[in-house]
């Protein structure tokens, strides 16, 4: 490691735990290749979380690119889709060109396929991951599978 890359890796680190979200996105990315601080991506997903939850949208996209990826997070296109969609509400290409190659999304509760031109799932209106087909299957699936225990 370069020294400078070090020293720049310690002042992210000073303004990510004062909660900078520029900063915590940087040392995500420097987690991530092991720029100036050991490579790790357990490290590098919870600074690009810190950031995301605060809005940052290239911290949405990396975050989603984590979860797609299993890379510090158990494998998830659940939430890779829902990092992905918040970076795109904020206009991020990158995050609309990653939603479009997700796997399709199936309602939660009858297991029904979303198809381009026919059936449009719509997000839990509570936490926006869990797609269903219909009220009825929301209903059904928060009485008898759990989502509401789930949902966040």
């Amino acid at each position: 490691m370069k020294q400078y890359d070090v020293e720049a890796s310690r002042w992210y680190q000073k303004a990510a735990e004062q909660g900078d979200a520029d900063a915590q996105f940087n040392l995500g990315v420097r987690y991530g290749c092991g720029r100036g601080v050991r490579q790790d991506d357990v490290e590098a997903t919870r600074w690009y979380r810190k950031a995301a939850e605060q809005g940052y949208s290239d911290a949405q996209l990396s975050l989603g690119f984590m979860y797609v990826n299993g890379r510090g997070v158990k494998q998830d296109d659940v939430q890779a889709a829902r990092w992905y969609r918040k970076a795109a509400e904020q206009g991020l290409q990158e995050a609309k060109d990653a939603l479009s190659i997700l796997p399709p999304r199936v309602c939660a509760n009858c297991g029904v396929m979303e198809k381009a031109g026919g059936i449009v799932l719509k997000p839990c209106g509570r936490c926006k991951v869990v797609v269903y087909c219909g009220k009825e299957c929301q209903t059904q699936h928060w009485k008898t599978g759990g989502q509401r225990a789930e949902c966040k």
